[in-house]
């Protein structure tokens, strides 16, 4: 605090380069990014159905909150590319991804979707 011609001046910190979201409030917009072409029992943690947890669709959605390292922000990435990315984690969910992604391809890596696999098995438009 400094005063300054009789007004108390008080020093702010200095906005961050990106806006950042409650945790709460990012897994809630991601999954309502996802939920328009996934029904939300798939995506739920429901107490009376403890499978849920085990849906490729739940096991994506989690990935895409709290492992993926690229942390793909609803505030900033377009809702195009947070889909993208949730249905390859799905795809790979689906079919058993660790069995078959050879330890040197970059499935589910913080480098962008379109480089997860060579251009033999995966392309983006």
């Amino acid at each position: 605090e400094d005063e300054e011609d009789g007004f108390v001046v008080l020093e702010t910190l200095s906005p961050t380069s990106t806006p950042t979201l409650p945790p709460d409030g990012r897994a809630q917009q991601l999954k309502e990014i996802v939920s328009v072409f996934t029904s939300n029992g798939l995506l739920e943690n429901n107490n009376n159905n403890n499978n849920n947890t085990t849906t490729p669709q739940y096991q994506a959605l989690q990935w895409l909150i709290s492992v993926d390292d690229l942390s793909l922000n609803p505030e900033l990435d377009t809702e195009e590319r947070i889909r993208q990315r949730y249905t390859l984690a799905v795809l790979y969910f689906s079919t058993g991804g660790d069995e078959w992604v050879p330890d040197d391809q970059t499935f589910l890596s913080a480098s962008h979707e379109c480089d997860w696999a060579d251009d033999n098995h995966l392309s983006c438009n």
